[in-house]
């Protein structure tokens, strides 16, 4: 009885590391992958290239706001604050 005991545990535990095994390749995968979140039809994808010291800077700021909102929504909310700020040289 002693040696059926061990045999349900392994069983058991075997199937608790499949399980979390899947759950950490959905998590690697990113949660949009798994859920993708929804869109409007003016939603558009728009990527950059900035440097460490750029990316410090905002997240700095973010880390500073009551929210603490993400990178894209930090860059949103910053470039509408420069589009509405009174503007010194036009640009060319």
């Amino acid at each position: 009885m002693g040696s059926t005991r061990a045999i349900n545990l392994v069983h058991v535990t075997t199937i608790v590391r499949v399980t979390t095994f899947h759950i950490a390749g959905q998590m690697r995968r990113g949660y949009a992958a798994a859920m993708p979140a929804p869109q409007r039809e003016t939603d558009r994808t728009f990527q950059m290239r900035v440097t460490p010291e750029w990316l410090t800077l905002i997240d700095d700021w973010r880390r500073h706001q009551p929210d603490i909102p993400s990178r894209a929504e930090a860059i949103r909310r910053l470039v509408a604050l420069g589009l509405k700020s009174p503007q010194i040289d036009q640009p060319r």
